[in-house]
C-alpha cells in the first residue's frame, strides 16, 4: 500500500512538471508568433520600400539618360566612381568643397556658367523652333511635289515611249530618263543612245557621239515632244548639218511622217541643201530661196518660160 502511495505522488509531481514545462512552451510559442508576425510586417515594408527605390532609380535613370545619354566615356567615369552610398557622400563633399575654392578664387565663375547656361537654353529653343519650322517647310515641299512629280513622271513616260519607238524606226536605241534629285536645282533629263549593236547607251554628249548623232538625238527629241506640246507652227534650222547621208534620209522621213499627221502644226525646215530623192508627202511644200546680185527681178520671174527652156535643152 505504501508503494501505491509513493508511486502515486511521482506520477502528480510528473504531471505538476510537464504541465509547467507546457505553460513555458505555450508561452515561447507564442512569443515565437509574435515575432514571426513581426518580422513578416518588416519583410512586406521593406519590400514595399524596395519597390518604391526601384521605381525611383528607374525614373532617375531615364532623366539622367535623357540629361545625358550613356556612353563608353561616362561608364570608364563611373568605373572610377565609389560603390557605397558613404564614399559617394564624401566625394560630393570633396567636389563641393573644391567649387567652393574656386568659387572664392573667382567670383564670376558662377555668373559666367549661369549666364552660358540661360544662352544654352535660348539658343535651344531657338534651334527647335527652327527645326520645327524646317520640318514644316519639307512636309509642305513634300505635299507640292505629290501635286506635280507624278504629272511630270508620266509625261516622261510618254516622251520615253516615243523617242524609243521613233529610234528602233532608224535602227538605233535610245531612251529618255527623268533625273530626280533631293535639289530641285539639280533635277534634269538624261538622254541615253547607242548607235551601234556593239555600243552600251550612254548619255548624250560632245565626247562620246559624233556632230550628226547627236543631230539625229536631237531631232528625234524634239519630235518626241511633239505629241506633247501645242502651239501653230514649229521651225526648225538646218537640223541635217553634219548628218551622214544615211541618217538625213531617215531623220527627213521621220520628220516629214510626223509633220503630215493628222492635226499637227505646221512646220518648216529651213535647209540651205537636201539629199536627191528624198521621202516626200502630198502635203509637203518646197520652196526654194534664190537671192544674190546676179538674180534676175521679181517681175521676170516666171516659172513656166524656166521649164519650157529645161524642156528645149533636153531635146
Amino acid at each position: 500500500m505504501v508503494e501505491f502511495v509513493i508511486e502515486q505522488d511521482t506520477l502528480v509531481v510528473s504531471c505538476i512538471q510537464l504541465e509547467d514545462k507546457l505553460h513555458r512552451l505555450k508561452t515561447e510559442q507564442m512569443k515565437n508568433n509574435h515575432e514571426y508576425n513581426r518580422l513578416q510586417e518588416d519583410h512586406r515594408a521593406a519590400e514595399l520600400e524596395f519597390r518604391k527605390a526601384k521605381e525611383q532609380a528607374a525614373d532617375l535613370k531615364k532623366k539622367a539618360e535623357a540629361t545625358a545619354p550613356f556612353t563608353t566615356a561616362l561608364g570608364e567615369l563611373f568605373a572610377t566612381l565609389p560603390n557605397t552610398l558613404e564614399q559617394l557622400d564624401e566625394a560630393i563633399a570633396e567636389a563641393k568643397a573644391r567649387a567652393d575654392v574656386s568659387y572664392s578664387t573667382n567670383p564670376k565663375v558662377i555668373e559666367e556658367y549661369e549666364a552660358r547656361c540661360k544662352e544654352i537654353e535660348t539658343l535651344e529653343g531657338k534651334l527647335q523652333s527652327e527645326q520645327n519650322q524646317l520640318n514644316n517647310e519639307i512636309n509642305r515641299v513634300e505635299e507640292l511635289k505629290k501635286e506635280w512629280l507624278p504629272t511630270l513622271q508620266e509625261m516622261m513616260e510618254k516622251i520615253n515611249k516615243s523617242f524609243s519607238k521613233y529610234f528602233d524606226e532608224i535602227g538605233c536605241s535610245g531612251e529618255v530618263q527623268l533625273q530626280e534629285h533631293e535639289d530641285f536645282d539639280k533635277y534634269g533629263i538624261a538622254i541615253r543612245v547607242k548607235f551601234r549593236q556593239s555600243d552600251k547607251l550612254h548619255n548624250l554628249n560632245a565626247h562620246l557621239q559624233s556632230g550628226g548623232e547627236r543631230s539625229v538625238s536631237t531631232m528625234l527629241y524634239l519630235i518626241a515632244l511633239q505629241d506633247l506640246t501645242e502651239c501653230p507652227f514649229r521651225l526648225v534650222d538646218e537640223i541635217n548639218q553634219g548628218m551622214d547621208p544615211y541618217n538625213e534620209r531617215m531623220i527627213f522621213q521621220q520628220v516629214v511622217e510626223c509633220a503630215c499627221h493628222p492635226g499637227r502644226p505646221q512646220y518648216f525646215l529651213i535647209t540651205p541643201k537636201l539629199l536627191p530623192d528624198l521621202y516626200f508627202a502630198p502635203q509637203v511644200t518646197v520652196l526654194c530661196v534664190f537671192n544674190g546680185p546676179w538674180m534676175i527681178p521679181q517681175k521676170e520671174w516666171a516659172v513656166d518660160r524656166f521649164l519650157e527652156h529645161a524642156s528645149e535643152q533636153n531635146k
